[in-house]
């Protein structure tokens, strides 16, 4: 979806795909918080910023306490 330039739909599938890998594998697994990330850039790109700006500041703060301050991605 979102290499077709659809965003909105994008996010809004994404957001899913986030729900079922948090389920599935846990909030703090690397693919969870990755699908998260895509999931910020598919908001952002659909041109909601302030929610996109709220989501990264969550999943920074995620991202942190799971993988802790020596993380590449950290």
């Amino acid at each position: 979806m979102g290499d077709a330039g659809e965003y909105t739909e994008a996010a809004r599938l994404s957001a899913g795909v986030v729900t079922d890998r948090a389920r599935v594998l846990g909030a703090d697994h690397s693919d969870t918080l990755a699908a998260r990330s895509r999931r910020v850039g598919f908001v952002a790109q659909a041109g909601d910023h302030t929610e996109a700006a709220r989501l990264q500041a969550e999943l920074s703060a995620d991202q942190a306490r799971a993988q802790g301050p020596d993380h590449p991605h950290a």
